[in-house]
């Protein structure tokens, strides 16, 4: 039996602009709000605002609203600095120290720049040498960068505008390996959420033991989410190439565990637009694993990014591809039989988004949003 753990019980909205008044806060909290603007003093959407402690490391985030609205929460009292990232941006190089006292909320415009990200060539050695850690300056910590600021703005929740998703929910059998649909079970309904349309397991539990992983009740097959890709665990476990496509639109983060053996891992490429660097598509499979014989390539996944007309993220699209095994005989020369498993089709799960709702229940023009084969690659 093959099962994905904890993932696509439901389809949620990815990433949307933060901003709650502070009296919506608990009395206690300590809070910082205020508004983001650009060095020309136009407001900045969609911009993360990161509240970082003494020792630099960040406690909590928000992404403004449409008018740069931010409000932060800090889990206790003390001294943080506020910075600010911006997705193709450069990023603010000097950041805001406030007092946050109990009870207390202060207030504070932040400027952040207006100068876009410089992408460095991606040379022909550049895209060959596959990095752990990269130094700033390289073209794959530049590309790495771009992607951890957009893969934290698909966790953020709380939306300054409510919406509504009619989507489409499947289940479809496909056949191997020209992944033909040979049956396709599917329900379409309105939601409102937010969110990752999966979650997965900690970080250090599935380098430790494996994306794939069997049970008394099954194998399990686990997809990376934002959690496990912005860890120091999978830091230290996978090295990062740059990636170009052939087009020339997209150029991305392809990752791959450092070392050869070990339990099973996943390996793939985190994509970007290249004029905006912004996040647009996840796409996943297995190394390292003892799945049986057949078209291995073909488990995995993928994720679709799309961002709405206020600057809130939603996954428009995602799927989840595991195998369907079964035991076949043979006989040898000798006459002895041989009991194999081989993968004989592929179960497919997943969601769409067909249509965008305002809180008037009106559709979100989005030409982006039509129907498609969910299956497509």
């Amino acid at each position: 039996m093959q099962r994905v753990a904890r993932s696509y019980p439901r389809f949620l909205l990815v990433a949307c602009c933060a901003f709650r008044l502070a009296g919506a806060l608990p009395a206690e909290a300590q809070v910082a709000r205020g508004t983001v603007r650009d060095e020309v003093g136009q407001p900045v959407r969609t911009a993360l605002v990161l509240l970082l402690d003494s020792a630099g490391v960040q406690r909590t985030a928000a992404l403004t609203d449409t008018a740069g609205n931010f409000t932060v929460r800090a889990p206790a009292a003390g001294r943080y600095h506020l910075r600010v990232e911006r997705i193709g941006y450069r990023s603010t190089s000097d950041p805001v120290a406030v007092e946050l006292r109990v009870g207390e909320a202060v207030v504070r415009t932040l400027v952040t720049s207006a100068l876009p990200v410089a992408l460095p060539a991606l040379t022909a050695a550049a895209q060959r040498r596959c990095t752990s850690r990269p130094a700033e300056g390289e073209a794959v910590a530049t590309l790495w960068y771009e992607v951890r600021k957009g893969l934290q703005a698909s966790q953020l929740g709380g939306a300054s505008q409510q919406y509504s998703f009619r989507n489409r929910h499947f289940v479809r059998w496909l056949d191997v390996p020209y992944l033909r649909v040979q049956a396709d079970t599917a329900s379409v309904r309105v939601e409102h959420a937010r969110g990752s349309p999966f979650v997965s397991a900690p970080a250090a539990e599935l380098i430790e033991r494996g994306f794939i992983q069997v049970t008394d009740t099954g194998t399990i097959y686990f997809a990376p989410d934002a959690n496990v890709l912005l860890s120091d665990e999978f830091a230290d476990a996978y090295c990062l190439t740059p990636v170009e496509d052939v087009a020339g639109q997209r150029v991305g983060i392809r990752f791959r565990p450092v070392a050869r053996a070990g339990p099973a891992a996943v390996t793939g490429t985190l994509w970007l637009d290249r004029g905006s660097l912004e996040l647009r598509q996840l796409v996943y499979g297995y190394t390292r694993t003892a799945l049986p014989q057949g078209p291995v390539e073909q488990v995995g996944g993928q994720l679709e990014f799309e961002r709405l007309p206020d600057g809130s993220w939603i996954v428009r699209r995602w799927y989840i591809r595991v195998p369907v095994v079964a035991e076949r005989s043979a006989f040898m020369a000798g006459g002895a039989p041989v009991r194999t498993r081989v993968i004989t089709g592929i179960r497919e799960g997943g969601a769409e988004v067909l249509e965008v709702l305002d809180r008037r229940g009106q559709p979100v023009p989005l030409d982006t949003l039509k129907q498609r084969n969910p299956g497509s690659r």
